[in-house]
């Protein structure tokens, strides 16, 4: 048996690679993985609120922010969307969302962006 050169992402749903770590990752994913979306914000009440799938954002929520890696091959160099993430918290400031992000004691903040993919966190 070869072994799968493919990422998990690229392989096509129902269609078997033949290595067992593979299938056993692909199966867990459709047992119900959350799925990435943005931010929709929407009109509430006269002032706007955020949500991630269908349920509301409110300040101090920890999110997760889908990661990014940078790639490169014969053919130049590209982003792939990874299937984890980092925890965020969520606050609103002014009209303007804040994500905060702790990483080995130090604190790192930064504003919203459109192509940014978020989940629920996994609960344990």
């Amino acid at each position: 048996m070869t072994k799968c050169e493919l990422f998990l992402d690229e392989h096509s749903r129902g269609r078997d690679c033949g290595e067992p770590a593979h299938q056993a990752a692909l199966d867990r994913r459709a047992e119900g993985a959350p799925s990435w979306s943005p931010l929709d914000r929407r009109e509430e009440d006269g002032s706007w609120r955020d949500y991630v799938d269908g349920e509301p954002v409110h300040c101090g929520d920890v999110l997760e922010l889908q990661g990014f890696e940078s790639r490169a091959d014969d053919y130049g160099e590209f982003t792939v969307k990874l299937p984890s993430g980092v925890r965020v918290r969520y606050e609103h400031d002014r009209g303007h969302v804040v994500l905060y992000c702790s990483v080995a004691g130090h604190e790192f903040a930064s504003s919203h962006q459109k192509w940014m993919r978020f989940r629920r966190p996994r609960r344990q």
